[in-house]
């Protein structure tokens, strides 16, 4: 076991010239000169055998770091890689709403295309679950591993016209319709309805579903198509 003092007030090496100490976190062993203006030279030889006769003997380097002040770091631990988190990757993007360019390479914009339908077909794959990791451990200076703290999971959230993979890592659309988060959950609705005409408001409308439903009119210069 470790000496309290190397946390402490540390322990003095090479004949009382130098004190070595461990950070609190053990992962750096620091030695510092008892008196900087002496310009005592550290040896390295003896400082190897110091240092593993109190049990530093992880992250050894081969030659001590200056830090100023009379101060070298002679080890350095391995600090452990924490996991990620569990994370949603989408397949589909939602609608955003708003003037669609036509022409991709063209700063060009159609305001009859609002983008308001993103239309998916049965069984499209629409996200998927990135799995948490579980990180990697590390070591502190006296060779002592460090548990990493594994990502936290989640579970997938989804509404209603989707279906999800036995293994729950995926979610699929159950019929053909349109995709929304809705309250942020993946959801396929058959159905879509608008209330008044098709308009500038509106837009061109172009729907992959079993029913389309207009109270108004379709304005001139506007479309209407079903899949």
């Amino acid at each position: 076991m470790a000496s309290e003092k190397l946390f402490k007030g540390g322990v003095e090496i090479q004949n009382g010239a130098f004190i070595l100490r461990v950070t609190k976190d053990r992962l750096q062993a620091v030695v510092t000169m008892k008196d900087a203006k002496a310009g005592v030279q550290l040896d390295n030889n003896l400082l190897q055998k110091e240092l593993a006769e109190n049990g530093i003997v992880g992250g050894l380097l081969p030659a001590p770091e200056p830090t100023g002040g009379g101060s070298f770091v002679v080890a350095k631990g391995v600090p452990p890689a924490m996991g990620e988190n569990a994370r949603v990757k989408m397949h589909v993007k939602p609608a955003i709403p708003g003037p669609q360019r036509t022409d991709p390479d063209k700063d060009q914009v159609d305001f009859r295309e609002l983008g308001t339908i993103v239309n998916v077909a049965k069984d499209r794959l629409l996200l998927e679950k990135i799995a948490p990791t579980q990180g990697k451990a590390g070591q502190d200076v006296f060779g002592i591993g460090i548990p990493a703290k594994p990502g936290k999971d989640s579970k997938l959230k989804y509404g209603k016209g989707v279906t999800l993979s036995p293994d729950e890592m995926k979610i699929f659309a159950a019929l053909d319709g349109k995709f929304v988060m809705d309250d942020g959950r993946p959801t396929v609705f058959g159905e879509h309805s608008i209330t008044g005409d098709v308009d500038m408001k509106v837009g061109n409308i172009v729907f992959g579903g079993s029913k389309l439903t207009i109270s108004g009119e379709v304005l001139p210069g506007f479309s209407v198509k079903c899949r």
